[in-house]
């Protein structure tokens, strides 16, 4: 389906003001904690605790938080790019994801760094921070996250402007490579006429029940003689063809696989 003349795409967000330890003096940093003013978000960074902040936006300040402390080359990468980007997620506190060239010391477990050089065509800077291309951001999260939470990104992908055939080139030149099977199941669902996560996922239950795929958006007869638009998910179109839904064989026993109903309150919304 595609995207609907005159709706609005996916774009960068705003980062959340993230104060450092090393910033300032101990006692003042102790004195902000105590009273409340700041909130830990990761070890030495806080955020002020009279603005309004969501599991959104707790995962954004944590990624300026990673970046703050991290010294050798690094691309943001998975769930964090697609936050840098603006793309929807389903999960509503993803860890936080850096690619690098080199191997990492110990650190802390919410911060997964992935030893895997970026190619320089996808490099990319979103609010001032490294990050992988979109391309890349959604092979990443198509190769190693449940279908229903890759198919979310790939979706918001496709309608911020990334290319499938890029995409798919990416993926060919990982044939044979853990998790590529799985992508292109989930870039063959993908659909950038889906307008938000809940769109995305009513869309992947309805063909993983068997059902024909809804049109997202699409006009339709609600009775004889009246003719409306509908925006609620899903609408009442169905294509021609359905299109197949991507199999959940690839994570047996996710909490997020067709048998699970997902939860109606993805990230951000």
């Amino acid at each position: 389906m595609p995207v609907r003349p005159g709706s609005t795409r996916p774009v960068p967000p705003t980062l959340p003001d993230v104060f450092f330890a090393r910033d300032h003096p101990t006692a003042v940093v102790a004195a902000q904690v105590r009273t409340g003013a700041w909130e830990p978000v990761s070890r030495g960074a806080y955020v002020a605790a009279d603005r309004p902040t969501g599991q959104r936006d707790r995962a954004l300040a944590q990624i300026v938080a990673v970046h703050r402390r991290t010294t050798v080359p690094h691309w943001f990468s998975h769930e964090s790019a697609a936050l840098l980007w603006g793309l929807p997620v389903w999960d509503d506190a993803p860890a936080t994801h850096l690619r690098q060239p080199t191997r990492p010391g110990p650190g802390q477990r919410s911060v997964r760094r992935h030893v895997d050089p970026v190619p320089e065509a996808h490099r990319a800077t979103v609010c001032d921070l490294p990050v992988t291309s979109l391309a890349l951001t959604v092979v990443d999260c198509a190769r190693s996250l449940p279908v229903l939470d890759a198919l979310v990104v790939a979706d918001g992908a496709l309608r911020a402007g990334a290319e499938a055939a890029e995409i798919t080139t990416l993926l060919e030149c990982l044939q044979g490579r853990a998790g590529v099977a799985a992508a292109r199941r989930v870039l063959a669902a993908a659909d950038p006429g889906a307008e938000s996560a809940p769109e995305t996922a009513t869309r992947y239950l309805l063909v993983a029940g068997g059902l024909p795929a809804p049109r997202p958006r699409s006009r339709c007869r609600p009775g004889a003689g009246r003719t409306g638009s509908i925006s609620a998910t899903p609408s009442c179109g169905s294509p021609s063809s359905t299109t197949a839904a991507p199999s959940t064989s690839a994570t047996p026993g996710s909490r997020r696989n067709a048998a699970t109903t997902p939860s109606p309150r993805p990230a951000g919304e």
